[in-house]
């Protein structure tokens, strides 16, 4: 699915604009359809519950290729029924120390603009919580998003890149050896007692050999 980014510049936030929100507990944002997951995601999820990252996304995650981007996307595979998140138990999340960052930003969204290389936050329309006040700046320090940012930007640029890359591949054989290489890099090899930063390095460092055309723009952090 494509998106364009214009169509969120409408509720686009900045720093110091306040927005209304206060968590009541009802649940309603942990019943969606699609909950897509970062590399760093899914390792602090296996590290908070000394899993490897492979058990997390095989017990509770489904995987597919994106239309445009032919890169593979995981995301949480909801519960058959009532569409729950499979990490919501009794009402209450089981992983709250260790959210995906998409539940951590909730009721906001961000999307990155290639223009200018950065995250644009904006507000989602949500029919749920309380009037407290906040300012995005608050927002997004109460979430520690200076250190989500920080191990996520090698592999959010990694992202762009290979995206690029993927469209140069037309054979389908190819195309599939292709796909698995980078589902093991970006989701798989990795150990849950080392480090996550210098791990997704190496992963790149190592699919750069693998993948001779596939280079990462030394310019980006």
């Amino acid at each position: 699915m494509s998106y364009n980014i214009d169509e969120f510049m409408i509720n686009k936030i900045e720093m110091d604009e306040e927005f209304e929100f206060g968590c009541n507990g009802c649940g309603k944002c942990c019943h969606r359809d699609t909950l897509i997951l970062t590399g760093y995601d899914i390792f602090r999820i296996a590290k908070y519950l000394n899993k490897t990252t492979e058990e997390i996304i095989k017990e509770n995650c489904f995987t597919y290729i994106g239309d445009d981007s032919k890169l593979p996307i995981v995301s949480i595979k909801p519960r058959t029924g009532d569409n729950s998140c499979r990490f919501l138990r009794v009402g209450k999340c089981v992983v709250s120390q260790a959210k995906p960052t998409v539940c951590s930003l909730f009721p906001l969204g961000r999307m990155y603009d290639t223009r200018v290389n950065e995250y644009v936050y904006f507000k989602q329309e949500v029919n749920c919580g309380n009037k407290e006040k906040h300012t995005l700046k608050e927002w997004l320090e109460d979430i520690n998003i200076a250190e989500i940012n920080s191990m996520s930007v090698p592999w959010g640029n990694a992202l762009l890149e290979l995206a690029k890359y993927m469209q140069t591949i037309k054979e389908k054989e190819k195309l599939r050896v292709v796909v698995n290489a980078i589902f093991i890099a970006l989701y798989l090899n990795y150990d849950i007692s080392r480090g996550y930063e210098e791990q997704v390095e190496y992963n790149l460092s190592e699919l750069e050999k693998y993948l001779p055309k596939f280079k990462r723009d030394s310019n980006k952090g």
